[in-house]
């Protein structure tokens, strides 16, 4: 069973941000319950780290929908890398739907909603996991 993962942990986000900010679906991905327990309220650039050796690694965070950018992999202050990080991840949601549904119309209308969706709009986020691996995970 999948859990709800928030990439930047509540824990770290809610001295700076307000609740729907960090609860938005761009702030999740779903992990198993070892997965999510063994990170826990780790930073991402403390967690990732730890699997950055990996051989999947690029191809892990693509699966997630996630950027490979220092907003994620770098240590820094947490205002501006949890505004860098959304908006990256917003870009390459928008980058894959986009390329999945070739009409620009229903696609504005679904960029423009998924700013506002929380982690209870799963369907909606899975519907991101099945539009990726509709574009085999390949970004012009």
């Amino acid at each position: 069973m999948k859990n709800d993962h928030h990439v930047f942990p509540k824990d770290i986000l809610k001295a700076c941000f307000y609740r729907d900010d960090i609860n938005t679906i761009l702030n999740i991905c779903f992990l198993t319950f070892g997965e999510n327990i063994k990170i826990k309220n780790k930073p991402p650039w403390i967690y990732l780290s730890e699997f950055k050796e990996n051989s999947n690694f690029k191809k892990v965070l693509d699966s997630h929908v996630l950027p490979f950018k220092e907003c994620l992999l770098k240590k820094g202050g947490i205002n501006e890398k949890y505004q860098a990080f959304k908006k990256e991840r917003m870009v390459i949601i928008k980058h894959d739907l986009t390329r999945l549904m070739r009409n620009s119309v229903l696609m504005n209308l679904f960029y423009c909603s998924l700013c506002s969706l929380n982690s209870k709009a799963r369907l909606n986020f899975e519907f991101l996991g099945f539009a990726h691996r509709c574009t085999n995970g390949k970004r012009d």
